[in-house]
């Protein structure tokens, strides 16, 4: 046989090749990865994988994670990496049998959806006035959240319980108590457990001051004021939109000493202003000094 005729017999051998060898395959593989796995970030899956037929080898495909002991376990466990967190991850089992090595590999594919952790944060307690409401500033720090919302073991009332910066009204009954708890919960996705936070909310009472309305006068004489404190204790400061003077105006009982320009003017306002021991609250009243004949 000649150069040209042996090349040609060796081209039609090498393309009926693939054909010859399709038809040597006679086993027949059985693949079954199992159902689609939810799992949370930093946890192992086991999986729940068969095979069959012909087939006695196994092999995973895909994903940057663990497999313990080895991919070419059946049922071997998974952890993700932690770059997978947030994502879903495809993974292939392939199974064969290495004397049939003609034969192609059954394949069957799960989706692992590995969820991330949701953390939490309610924020910093709060301190506020009786009469005042409580602005909550809280937040998801790590993850994403599904749902939040606030609860409390007080008796107030939400705007809306799954803003993050809802406001609170407190009740009557949490004025009382002075304290109360409010606490951010929220809700992840997959199988993650959930997670919660609490800040204390911590109420002063405001001291109210009375004092009489109207004062009336007919001269300059020094002119005794009085002051009532009720609702807790407090300190007092008292002030003037005229030009006199004031006697220990820091005290419930001041004295008050008109001026001329006072007079002229037939009335001022007089001001008393008290303030909670710590400073934190506070409230005022007004009084007005007629002068007769003006």
């Amino acid at each position: 046989m000649n150069t040209l005729k042996k090349l040609i017999c060796i081209i039609l051998i090498s393309m009926q090749a693939p054909f010859a060898w399709s038809q040597d395959c006679t086993a027949h593989f059985e693949a079954e990865a199992g159902p689609d796995i939810d799992v949370c970030e930093g946890g192992t899956v086991v999986f729940g994988s068969t095979m069959g037929g012909d087939a006695t080898e196994a092999v995973w495909k895909g994903g940057k994670g663990f497999f313990e002991p080895n991919r070419n376990t059946l049922n071997a466990e998974y952890t993700p990496s932690e770059d997978e967190t947030g994502t879903t991850v495809v993974l292939t089992l392939e199974a064969s049998n290495h004397k049939f090595s003609s034969c192609p590999a059954a394949k069957s594919s799960i989706k692992l959806t590995v969820n991330s952790i949701v953390v939490v944060n309610a924020g910093d307690d709060i301190r506020v006035c009786a009469g005042n409401t409580v602005h909550l500033r809280g937040a998801v720090t790590q993850g994403k959240a599904k749902s939040t919302a606030w609860i409390t073991n007080g008796s107030g009332t939400f705007d809306d319980v799954h803003r993050l910066d809802a406001i609170y009204t407190p009740s009557k009954d949490d004025i009382e108590k002075a304290a109360l708890s409010i606490m951010l919960t929220a809700e992840p996705f997959g199988v993650c457990l959930p997670d919660s936070n609490t800040l204390i909310v911590m109420i002063d009472a405001v001291p109210m001051v009375t004092i009489t309305p109207d004062i009336y006068v007919e001269n300059l004489n020094p002119i005794n004021l009085t002051a009532r404190i009720v609702g807790g204790s407090g300190e007092i400061q008292w002030s003037s939109s005229g030009t006199g003077t004031f006697e220990n105006p820091g005290r419930k009982d001041a004295v008050y000493n008109p001026s001329a320009a006072d007079m002229k003017n037939g009335s001022i306002n007089l001001s008393v202003f008290v303030s909670s021991i710590n400073g934190r609250c506070n409230s005022k009243k007004q009084a007005k000094l007629h002068f007769a004949g003006k």
